[in-house]
């Protein structure tokens, strides 16, 4: 490659590229860049800390979460408040038993 008129000298104005092709030189001594070969890398990786992580699968599971019930809420909030509403105190200790496994475990 010839580079040439730098700090007012001059020479020809002929750069050659990559294929050995003269082509007009633009002033800031770089070949154009359709002439260039693209570069290629085959190294990127990426990795997660743990807490990023952890968030991308609680992310994946609020995600795959049912909605929540409105009507239900209204019919249970109703129940309470009138007094009708029973409470399943067996299938309630499964579930504090459950809990209390979870944070043991």
């Amino acid at each position: 490659m010839s580079i040439s008129n730098i700090n007012g000298l001059s020479g020809n104005n002929t750069v050659r590229g990559d294929a050995g092709k003269p082509s007009q030189a633009r002033g800031d001594s770089a070949a154009s860049t359709s002439e260039r070969s693209p570069v290629v890398s085959t190294s990127d990786s990426l990795s997660l800390s743990d807490g990023a992580a952890r968030l991308r699968s609680l992310e994946a599971a609020v995600a795959s979460a049912p909605e929540v019930d409105i009507e239900r809420i209204s019919a249970l909030k109703q129940a309470i408040a009138d007094g009708s509403y029973q409470v399943n105190v067996g299938k309630l200790a499964d579930k504090l038993i459950q809990l209390e496994s979870a944070f043991a475990g």
